[in-house]
């Protein structure tokens, strides 16, 4: 064992007899408290320039390990490195993080082409990155019957299907790149010309063309503007974003002043007004102190906040009206499926381009993306999304994406804005939304349990073999996170985990990292009464467990 290894087994050893420690997922030790970044060699983060309106500069305590300059910090050699923001005019410590950094990974790049036809070949390559990275690759096909490969990287295929092709790292199995491939019964050129020809036999070409719009009509009718102000120091409204919402109930007032459920048998003259809820995203709300709902004609109807979530990006209003407005019809996000096609409307640039509408498909039904819930420039939440490759742009925020039933499926949130990425866009799955917008509307702040466990996966675990001496992983299990450390109290406790079980099922969910976890304890809500089931591998079997939130 060389000095540095040395050096950073003994940091670590110091770092477990502090209170509240956790594990990272590269093994090292961290004290709980700290904030926590993961690196690779080579990876850099920005650095905020003020911290509560303070001018801050950043210092590293272990220059070897990151660089830093006015505004980036740059990962050098992996190990835990400290930085630190001091004020500027005091040089007290503003704020103190933890960046676990680890050998960075050569990246595969399959080459070849993604459609064949029954009997055809085509020749697949594995490129390294960095090129300098002499390394062979194991090749298979998860669907055999569909195509074959060979150790050359020769498909072959066999029947008409789908078929996934993986390149291995034959020097380290957890660097692998996967490709689909399409086997066709004939030509594809051939097959398009003969679908062309069927088509236009017997089909109105013309009618195509209003496909969507009796869809985008549905979607559209439960979508208003959400508008927030601030006073300046004259007394006037100034506006401070425009962006969307959803009208998701709508209760009636009588005329004796009580709220019910809408009931179609009221009549008329019982009632005095219309009460509307309306989801809207958090961001939107946040950055004014006087709320209005907009609909057509420049009708502005002022709302209130009725509470919003700090870690999902959703809040709840309320307005109440005269006015009859139709209310959002829901779809399963749960049942969605990767490719199907999706529309996201909203008002994007201000309310000249009020009612818009963007057409894409489902990406991945269920991203798990980080999330910077603070507005401080460092990730502290992890959130489940459906990402979607429908147009979304500013003042979209809040608006619904709908499935060609015209059905919400999710609240359109984020997007990742960068020159080298196109049409990336994050939603909140419905069914998510629906049930956090139920405890919102009570005026409850949802507050989310720790399962108060030290976990660090199995997968970092099998690539490491200083990991494997310390946390010994039963032969046949490839994924889950291993429970290195059960505090006494937490949730994980009274479901009854124990140190070295793996967790490998949280709510119905295979757990490969600990994004996945965050994001699942994530959708809990505590004093919410629900039974969450969990699954541990313990002596060499799968053990079943609960806890009630």
């Amino acid at each position: 064992m060389n000095i540095k290894k040395i050096c950073l087994f003994l940091l670590f050893i110091f770092l477990l007899f502090l209170s509240g420690c956790q594990q990272t997922s590269t093994g090292l030790l961290i004290n709980e408290s700290d904030e926590i970044l993961y690196l690779e060699i080579g990876e850099h983060i920005n650095l905020i320039s003020t911290i509560n309106n303070e001018k801050v500069y950043w210092e590293v305590e272990t220059p070897s390990l990151v660089a830093i300059d006015d505004d980036a910090a740059l990962a050098l050699d992996d190990g835990l490195a400290y930085i630190i923001a001091r004020d500027f005019t005091t040089n007290k410590i503003l704020k103190k993080i933890a960046i676990v950094i680890a050998p960075s990974k050569p990246q595969i790049t399959i080459q070849g082409v993604q459609t064949i036809a029954i009997g055809e070949q085509a020749f697949f390559s594995a490129v390294f990155t960095p090129n300098d990275e002499e390394q062979s690759v194991i090749w298979s096909t998860n669907e055999p019957a569909i195509a074959t490969i060979d150790e050359n990287g020769t498909v072959t295929g066999v029947s008409a299907g789908i078929t996934r092709v993986m390149a291995t790292s034959m020097n380290d199995e957890t660097v692998f790149q996967e490709m689909n491939i399409i086997v066709q019964k004939e030509m594809i050129e051939n097959s398009i010309n003969n679908q062309y020809q069927e088509s236009t036999e017997t089909i109105d070409v013309g009618s195509l063309s209003t496909i969507f719009s009796p869809v985008i009509t549905k979607g559209l009718s439960s979508l208003i503007g959400v508008s927030t102000y601030s006073i300046n120091t004259a007394g006037e409204e100034m506006v401070t974003s425009t962006a969307s919402g959803v009208i998701y109930k709508r209760n009636i007032v009588l005329k004796s002043g009580i709220e019910i459920a809408y009931d179609q048998n009221v009549t008329t003259k019982d009632i005095d007004f219309y009460q509307y809820y309306v989801m809207t995203n958090r961001h939107v709300i946040q950055k004014g102190t006087i709320i209005k709902i907009y609909q057509e004609n420049n009708l502005e109807i002022e709302a209130q906040l009725i509470q919003y979530d700090k870690e999902i990006d959703l809040a709840v209003l309320t307005f109440s009206t005269k006015l009859y407005f139709p209310v959002a019809v829901f779809g399963d996000s749960d049942a969605l499926e990767q490719g199907e096609f999706c529309l996201a409307l909203g008002n994007p640039f201000g309310y000249d381009f009020y009612k818009s509408a963007s057409i894409g498909i489902i990406s991945h039904p269920n991203r798990y993306v980080s999330d910077d819930t603070d507005g401080d420039g460092v990730s502290d939440w992890d959130a489940n999304y459906i990402q979607h490759d429908a147009a979304i742009n500013e003042g979209n925020s809040g608006g619904p994406l709908i499935n060609l039933k015209g059905e919400i499926i999710g609240i359109n949130t984020t997007k990742i804005s960068a020159a080298a990425v196109d049409n990336m866009g994050f939603a909140i799955p419905i069914n998510l939304a629906i049930e956090l917008a139920s405890v919102l509307e009570q005026g409850i702040q949802p507050q989310r349990p720790k399962l108060g466990i030290t976990v660090i996966a199995v997968r970092d675990v099998l690539a490491s073999a200083d990991l494997q001496n310390q946390y010994p992983i039963p032969i046949g299990v490839t994924y889950g996170m291993y429970v290195a450390e059960v505090t006494t109290g937490g949730f994980g406790y009274k479901a009854g985990i124990q140190a070295g079980d793996i967790l490998i099922e949280f709510s119905g969910v295979k757990i490969y990292n600990s994004a996945e976890l965050r994001a699942e304890i994530g959708k809990i809500i505590i004093g919410s009464g629900e039974t969450k089931e969990l699954k541990v591998y313990r002596d060499n079997g799968i053990v079943s467990l609960s806890f009630v939130s």
